[in-house]
């Protein structure tokens, strides 16, 4: 299964000896500086699997993720948050929840980070045989896209603030 720059769908996996790499990225996420984040949720809808799939998520770790692009900014070469989440039990044709509030947390946490920059999500694949996480890209006409759910605490006391962001 081999993905073009113009496929709507995104996979994460391997066939042989070719490695396939994900990512996702949200724009102006309006969470203040210095927040502290209660939780943080990336929803994924899966098209379809194929073999075990074993998947890191990493954050890019960098203050405001730049859109992505081949050579400039390609998915395997991001500069990876130390909180990585592993997935092993994705679920086919269904939303798959994933807790990222460490990957947010860190990323939040650095001092470039600003209110409505972007955050970005790298998917890589750790299983040793064949396999494929298939979900859809934001321009899928059928099937829904990833979301990112972000609850957090103003620094200032201001009391818990919930947004929701749609990739």
């Amino acid at each position: 299964y081999l993905l073009s720059n113009a496929s709507t769908a995104l996979g994460v996996g391997r066939t042989g000896t070719i490695r396939f790499y994900a990512g996702l990225r949200f724009q102006t996420i309006a969470v203040p500086v210095a927040a502290t984040i209660n939780s943080a949720t990336l929803t994924i809808f899966t098209g379809g699997l194929v073999g075990t799939s074993d998947v890191n998520i990493y954050g890019n770790d960098v203050d405001d993720a730049a859109a992505w692009a081949d050579p400039g900014n390609r998915i395997k070469n991001i500069t990876q948050t130390s909180a990585v989440v592993n997935k092993t039990d994705w679920t086919p044709d269904d939303d798959n929840a994933v807790d990222v509030t460490t990957i947010v947390a860190e990323i939040v946490a650095r001092a470039g980070w600003a209110s409505n920059n972007d955050i970005a999500f790298g998917l890589f694949n750790n299983a040793a045989g064949d396999s494929l996480v298939n979900f859809a890209a934001l321009e899928h006409a059928t099937i829904t896209e990833a979301r990112l759910a972000i609850t957090y605490n103003e620094v200032a006391g201001g009391g818990a603030r919930s947004f929701g962001f749609i990739f």
